[in-house]
This record gives structure tokens, sequence and C-alpha cells, in this order.
């Protein structure tokens, strides 16, 4: 039997028992979901943070990157940022399709100032390698390394950022 979880919308109303997928359809749609309600009376979360309904948003990588891009529905934005700092794994294949799916220069140095650079800050050592294998034979990657700021970036992950770029022209030169 799948997991359900009743969402409390606006007015406090209570929808009737949805599954996880069901839930994320909810929120591309873009239909009021503030809460929800597990089926055991344990803490609730936000729609999108369950862990189930998260693991069913991330299974559509390119839904993720386009919705991110059109910073819409508005959620995403802040769910893609809150996943940078606690999920990096789990975003990195969000990451590669927002590097792929940005339709020009302003495009890519939104994703590389927003979750790619928060992924380096927040979590280098841990994702480093999987960004130096993407720059490894993607172009377009190293060229979104280059306009990933140096903020709090640990020094041993800088240097190997800036080999990964290979000298790749900065979207701010």
């Amino acid at each position: 039997m799948q997991k359900t979880w009743r969402i409390l919308t606006d007015g406090d109303k209570e929808t009737e028992p949805l599954t996880a997928d069901q839930i994320a359809e909810r929120l591309w749609a873009a239909e009021p979901s503030l809460w929800a309600i597990p089926p055991d009376g344990g803490a609730g979360a936000f729609p999108e943070n369950v862990e189930d309904v998260r693991e069913s948003l991330l299974a559509d990588p390119v839904r993720v990157a386009d919705a991110f891009l059109r910073q819409n529905p508005d959620w995403v934005f802040l769910w893609v940022m809150e996943m940078a700092e606690h999920h990096a794994h789990r975003l990195f294949p969000v990451v590669r399709q927002l590097v792929q799916r940005a339709r020009d220069d302003k495009d890519l140095a939104f994703v590389a100032a927003g979750p790619l650079e928060d992924l380096l800050r927040l979590n280098g050592p841990a994702v480093i390698s999987l960004v130096e294998d993407a720059a490894s034979n993607d172009a377009r990657f190293r060229r979104a390394l280059s306009g990933v700021w140096r903020s709090e970036i640990a020094d041993d992950v800088w240097g190997r950022i800036q080999a990964a770029r290979r000298g790749e022209p900065g979207l701010d030169d």
C-alpha cells in the first residue's frame, strides 16, 4: 500500500489522502499546498520536503530545471536552493539540466551564481568530483563554472574549480 498524506490548503482545508506523485502534480500545477500531514499523525512538512514527494519531483530533472529557469511555480526556486544545501548529490542531475537548458548567458549566470555556487560553497568536497567530471567533457558546464564566485568556497575546492574551467572565458569577461 502506498503512503499517503493529506495536504492543508488555503482556508485550513484538508485534501483527501494523496500519494507522493499526486502531491507532486499538485505542486507542478501551482495548486495551494501549504502543509503535508502524515497519515500517522507525525510531524508535518512543506509538501515538497516530504521525502517521497521530493523523490517524485527529482525523478524529472528536466521539469525541475525548466521550472527553475522560468521561476514558475514560485516554490521551485527556494526548494532548489535548499536542495543545494541538504541534498547536494540528489540535486546534481538538476544542475546538469539547468546548465544544458539555460537559454543564454543570462540564464547560465543565474544558474552559476545560484544552485551551482551554493553546491560548491556548502558541499564542495562532496560534489567537486562530480563537477570535475561534468566539466571534463562539457564546454557549457565549464562556462557555467566561470560564473561561480569564490565567496566561501574552500581553497582546495576553488583550485579544482579553476583547473576544471580550463581557461574557459568567464561569463563576466
